[in-house]
């Protein structure tokens, strides 16, 4: 039996095993549905036909997502999450071995999906707590096919300024895909700009704001062209009912979830201003724009592993960046002492 070789030099991305820790490595949202909204979702779900497939196009899904965002819901597909999106954008939106152009750091299941469908990958390493100058990125752009980022990045937290990407869709034919999973937290989303913009794709997700990372739902976007293409390659029925009769619950909250959105934000900045006494002179914090903190520091692993044995979870992307997720109240408590404790421990080594 031969087997193909393209996944041998693949990094796969590995999610963390809990086992009772407190979970603030995966930027989800530190707060469960209310139990309310619960039961709207469970009374919806009683109407699922089970013996039938999902609607394959989600439209009543793509429809309240479009209300909320305040668009047009023929420029919007809904997908299994972001990964399929990405997977759809990398392996069937463009022509194989395109050249694209990724940021590092950055979220690392952009570059898993496009090695894996053997697309041309450039990188461009950015220079630590510089998110906001993107200016040479954006040169690179103006000459590869497609060029992806997390706007606000994941793991940085950090933002790109909306008049900086549309500056930068105006000097390119290349394809622009700015991810805003995090952009409820900070306020610099360009998802109106599609209509201006022909080469624009806009990501969202509903796994970190609006609470549903149990429902794997995220959208794209864009021209009704790109759209066509996304609706063309996805699987049939991509979005199973449940999920969609879940999202479509929630996302006709848009009072609740803008109250929730918010006390995401108050809690990210508890995290943050809590921090910030607590690093030593080697580290360093920039603002938050997402839901996370990112901490540089030559003691990364160290502390990450530290962490652990105390039962918490946070995540180390890479050997110099600690990235942690904002928390409830306790939880935020927990780690402020518990970081106190570790980096003394640290320095006593």
């Amino acid at each position: 039996m031969k087997l193909g070789t393209r996944l041998e030099k693949i990094e796969p991305y590995s999610p963390s095993e809990y086992n009772g820790m407190i979970r603030l490595d995966a930027n989800e949202s530190c707060f469960d549905l209310p139990k309310e909204i619960k039961a709207e979702i469970a009374d919806k779900i009683k109407s699922v036909e089970f013996n039938r497939y999902p609607d394959p196009y989600a439209s009543e899904l793509c429809d309240k997502f479009a209300a909320y965002f305040n668009i047009d819901p023929e420029n919007v597909v809904a997908a299994n999450g972001s990964d399929e999106i990405l997977s759809i954008l990398f392996g069937a939106v463009l022509d194989y071995k395109s050249t694209v152009l990724l940021a590092s750091p950055d979220f690392s299941m952009y570059r898993f999906y496009a090695d894996l469908y053997g697309q041309n990958t450039v990188i461009y390493n950015k220079p630590i707590m510089t998110q906001s100058d993107c200016s040479d990125l954006f040169l690179k752009a103006k000459n590869v096919d497609l060029t992806l980022f997390s706007n606000p990045c994941n793991p940085t937290s950090e933002g790109i300024d909306a008049k900086d990407i549309l500056n930068a869709l105006s000097e390119t034919d290349g394809i622009i895909v700015a991810d805003e999973a995090y952009m409820d937290f900070w306020g610099e989303s360009i998802i109106d700009k599609i209509y201006t913009n022909k080469n624009l794709i806009v990501l969202k997700t509903c796994s970190k704001a609006f609470g549903l990372a149990a429902a794997r739902v995220g959208f794209a976007v864009a021209d009704k062209k790109i759209i066509e293409m996304f609706k063309k390659a996805k699987s049939p029925y991509n979005v199973s009912s449940l999920d969609q009769a879940a999202a479509s619950v929630v996302l006709s909250h848009p009072e609740y979830l803008k109250k929730r959105t918010a006390q995401i934000i108050s809690a990210r900045n508890k995290l943050y201003n809590g921090l910030k006494p607590l690093l030593t002179s080697e580290m360093r914090m920039s603002e938050p724009k997402a839901n996370f903190v990112c901490i540089h520091t030559a003691r990364a692993v160290h502390i990450y592993e530290k962490l652990r044995k105390y039962n918490i979870a946070v995540r180390c992307p890479e050997k110099n960046i600690l990235r942690i997720s904002a928390g409830t109240e306790n939880e935020t408590e927990t780690l402020l002492t518990t970081f106190g404790k570790v980096v003394k421990e640290c320095d006593r080594q």
